[in-house]
This record gives C-alpha cells, structure tokens and sequence, in this order.
C-alpha cells in the first residue's frame, strides 16, 4: 500500500466533504491524532480495519483509498443525501443536467 496515496486520498476526502478532523474522528472512532498522521504520511501502517471505518465514513471502497482504484462514484445513498439538501432550484439544475446528459448518451 503506497503511504502517499492513503495521504493524499484521505485530505482529499476530507475537504471535498468539507470535515474537520473532529468530526472524522467521530466518525470513525479514530483519534484526531491517528488521522492527521494518515493525511500527512507520518504513520508507516494503516490497518483493516481503520480502514473499513474511514471507507465506510466517506462512503467510498478501500481500494480508492488505497490508491488501487481511481473510481470515486457517488454511491445511491450519498446522492440521495446531497440532493436532498438542494434548493429547489439545485434540484432542477441537477435533473435538467442529468436529462441532457441522458439524451447525449442515447439513454432516452
């Protein structure tokens, strides 16, 4: 597992979700502590199972974090989430978005 990447994918993580460490450790159960040493590459190892917990708070697999892959899709869950937190009218930009992306694609 390349150190580098855990770092740079778990500060990215955070600030696309706009968290502080605080609520990250809530989150997961880490200490404050462990995580900025995660995002700053000053922890040799990083075990499953604090794994899991971060994957599982950002809602994204493993193997994104662990640099193994670069799909950071938006699970069904977090989208509905987020949408629901829209204007009105950041609804309907999202739905008129995804209706011409959908005639793009041949989809409808």
């Amino acid at each position: 597992m390349n150190r580098s990447m855990v770092a740079k994918r778990l500060s990215e993580l955070r600030r696309r979700h706009n968290y502080k460490l605080y609520q990250v450790a809530q989150g997961t159960g880490l200490t404050k502590a462990t995580i900025s040493r995660y995002e700053n590459s000053k922890r040799e190892n990083i075990g499953l199972n604090q794994l899991r917990a971060l994957a599982k708070f950002y809602n994204v697999d493993i193997e994104y974090i662990t640099g193994d892959s670069d799909s950071i899709t938006l699970k069904q869950d977090e989208f509905m989430l987020l949408f629901g937190r829209l204007s009105d009218a950041g609804k309907m930009k999202v739905f008129q978005c995804g209706l011409s992306t959908a005639r793009e694609e041949g989809i409808i």
